[in-house]
């Protein structure tokens, strides 16, 4: 990971303390080379601090603090994946070591900017949870509290579904049965009245979500859409779009679904009800597999793809990205699925089928 810090520069030699009376900048802020980023006063006079190189920003200093020459006011990165690993894995090492809170605390603290530290301060030794954190920003921000702010009632990661349709509701199904979620809210263009849900609809359409909702009122989000190849290809388009923004994505794993040893699974995955994912078998990022799917052992499964009820895999099977599986498809072991093939309801892949190819008609006797 390469990233740039900015520090506090000497101003006088006789000086080694200054207050920082200003922030110019924002968390996550792609800034150029010359922008203001702090105002800093020492007992002569005031000082503006700018930008060497461009980047984004991460700030770890706020308003009043006092730093002595040398302290770390910021990080600057050349792209955001590396600013938000830094941001929950090495900040939270160096500034919140020995800190008793949670770690939704911790991660909500560097997304609001606050001190952990001055919340600890506060609560006197006591675990200093979400609400405590959200409470704190509250109280001491310059601007008015979040509207949202009555949704920190618990220490669960905060999800948006993205798509209000039916597969929001299976969505919705697997995210209840999971005590370290909470749904806040849903987004789309084309809203659907839920019969059996109540939860908010935010008022922008999906592609929109990024720059109207602030970061602070969510902490991942799971996309819903995706039964067809278009709708797939849209889902792919959200998830690049929001990652690019910085956006965290979680998983929609089912209670009854039966992840075996070894597996791994990538982020933005929606996983049905009684699924089967064998012995050492890898998942990217984003893909759809429904209820009742049967994915073998050692198996690699790219990211972006559609898997309908009923597909069963063998062992050591490759599935490429982008690919639409329909219901009842089968395969034999170690046979690859290329990148955007696209199958027949109750195909047998007994053969291993080259990328972009789409299977017009069923074959029953496989694919020969």
């Amino acid at each position: 990971m390469s990233y740039s810090i900015i520090e506090l520069p000497s101003f006088d030699v006789n000086d080694s303390e200054a207050t920082i009376t200003d922030v110019f900048v924002k968390n996550r802020e792609k800034i150029d080379r010359g922008k203001k980023l702090f105002a800093v006063e020492n007992t002569k006079a005031v000082n503006i601090i700018e930008a060497t190189e461009s980047g984004y920003i991460f700030v770890i200093c706020k308003k009043f603090d006092v730093k002595k020459t040398g302290d770390k006011l910021a990080y600057l990165f050349d792209n955001l994946e590396e600013l938000g690993h830094f941001e929950t894995e090495e900040v939270k090492k160096e500034n919140n070591e020995s800190i008793n809170a949670t770690k939704k605390a911790l991660e909500l603290a560097t997304e609001l900017g606050v001190n952990i530290r001055d919340v600890a301060a506060e609560k006197e030794g006591e675990v200093i949870k979400v609400k405590d954190v959200q409470s704190f920003f509250d109280k001491h921000s310059e601007n008015k509290p979040s509207p949202y702010s009555h949704i920190f009632k618990y220490d669960r990661e905060r999800v948006v579904i993205a798509g209000a349709g039916n597969g929001a509701e299976v969505v919705i199904d697997i995210l209840r049965d999971d005590h370290e979620k909470d749904i806040v809210g849903l987004i789309d263009d084309n809203v659907k009245k839920f019969a059996n849900y109540d939860y908010k609809i935010f008022e922008c359409g999906i592609l929109e979500f990024p720059n109207r909702i602030d970061c602070c009122e969510y902490d991942t989000v799971i996309i819903s859409i995706g039964a067809t190849l278009k709708s797939m290809r849209f889902r792919k388009m959200i998830f690049e779009k929001y990652k690019e923004v910085g956006i965290r994505f979680t998983n929609a794993i089912a209670k009854s679904a039966d992840i075996r040893r070894g597996v791994k699974i990538g982020v933005g995955n929606i996983i049905g009800a009684q699924s089967y994912i064998g012995t050492l078998t890898e998942i990217g990022d984003n893909n759809s597999i429904s209820y009742g799917t049967f994915i073998g052992h050692h198996n690699l499964v790219g990211s972006n793809n559609l898997i309908a009820p009923g597909f069963i895999s063998s062992g050591s099977v490759e599935i490429g990205d982008g690919c639409v599986i329909p219901a009842g498809v089968v395969t034999r072991n170690c046979v690859k699925i290329g990148n955007n093939v696209v199958l027949p309801v109750g195909y047998a892949v007994v053969n291993s089928i080259d990328k972009d190819t789409i299977v017009q008609e069923q074959l029953f006797n496989g694919n020969e």
